[in-house]
């Protein structure tokens, strides 16, 4: 949703109210962070308890039909800073899913974009916002991690995306030393960067519960990683789930210099970049944790998508202390995964027998 295809910066902003169906109604604002907070305020004041989410699309100065890759990524305001680390290392346009429940949480959102930042949320960053009404009690209110991804893919405008979570950090500029080889990315090809994770400074401590807050410790470099890597400092994410990032073959990947194709197998979800057109959709129903990942690269698998692992880009993730409602699946229920089991079906004609992996 650019708001000018004028080389000068524009800041008049375009928002948009919409239903989970195609039909909304646009409206333009001016720039006054009053105006913008009055429409969100509102929103969130009268969507009634059993209503739908209702969605604000916010496009900034930058347009994101500029380029031809744009990163996906989503989360909620606390995740901001991890935007603004994103930011630094991508250098190039992003669509960001946000999810407003309060009137805290959005002035939040505001006071964070009002700040100057080096100028890299306002020249990269084009915010989408879902905004639902809290339902009690409170533990069913999980992160509608699906519906936020797919608000921030239907926003994109470039031919190229980089699926991508927002606590995961590229090598440096990976934007530009992708973008010129993106002619050469076949249609239903997943080009993936290997993910690793860092951990904290206590060697004693070294593990997933080590936070990791300063972007500065995540390597810039192949080179820089693979020496992390030797200290203990980095490694394969999440190397206890081996069906997640798997496949990608971490030893391999050591010593390539050139790309290589890997199988899809159950359970496998990396950080790609593809082409938007043929792309599916991430199944909405999907909240909080679990799955949510893993269903989209299964459809993606029926969809006939091939993997390629690129030889010099990765991604890091910022390893962060323990999330509210890790460990509480509920919102991803048995009913869902049967739900998209009998999608699967109907859409692919996948047998039963070939589902019953599916646990």
């Amino acid at each position: 949703l650019p708001a000018s295809n004028s080389c000068e910066m524009n800041r008049s902003k375009t928002w948009t109210t919409k239903e989970e169906h195609p039909n909304y109604k646009k409206e333009t604002m001016g720039t006054a962070e009053s105006s913008i907070r009055a429409v969100v305020l509102h929103l969130l004041e009268t969507i009634p308890n059993n209503e739908t989410q209702r969605e604000l699309s916010h496009a900034t100065i930058h347009s994101l039909s500029d380029g031809k890759l744009t990163l996906v990524t989503q989360g909620g305001v606390s995740k901001l800073p991890r935007l603004l680390d994103l930011a630094s290392r991508w250098r190039g346009p992003i669509s960001c899913g946000i999810y407003i429940t309060t009137t805290q949480q959005l002035d939040q959102w505001l006071a964070f974009m009002e700040k100057d930042h080096d100028g890299l949320i306002s020249k990269y960053v084009s915010f989408h916002v879902l905004i639902e009404q809290p339902q009690m009690p409170e533990k069913v209110n999980r992160h509608p991690i699906n519906k936020l991804r797919n608000l921030a893919l239907r926003n994109v405008e470039t031919e190229f995306i980089f699926l991508n979570d927002i606590d995961f950090i590229p090598t440096m500029n990976a934007h530009d030393i992708i973008a010129p080889r993106l002619k050469t990315l076949p249609s239903k090809h997943f080009w993936v960067l290997p993910a690793f994770e860092r951990f904290g400074t206590n060697s004693k401590q070294r593990g997933p519960g080590q936070v990791v807050d300063d972007v500065s410790m995540i390597p810039k470099t192949k080179d820089a990683l693979l020496e992390a890597i030797s200290k203990s400092e980095v490694a394969p994410f999440h190397v206890y789930f081996k069906p997640g990032h798997g496949p990608t073959n971490y030893t391999k990947w050591y010593d390539t210099i050139s790309p290589y194709a890997v199988d899809y197998d159950y359970l496998y979800e990396p950080y790609v970049i593809c082409r938007n057109e043929g792309v599916p959709s991430f199944f909405p129903s999907f909240r909080g944790f679990a799955f949510n990942k893993m269903s989209f690269f299964m459809e993606a698998h029926y969809l006939g998508f091939n993997f390629i692992i690129l030889q010099d880009l990765f991604v890091v993730h910022m390893n962060h202390g323990g999330r509210k409602g890790r460990n509480d699946k509920g919102g991803n229920s048995h009913l869902i995964k049967q739900d998209f089991r009998m999608y699967l079906q109907r859409i692919y004609g996948i047998s039963n027998a070939t589902l019953n992996k599916w646990k």
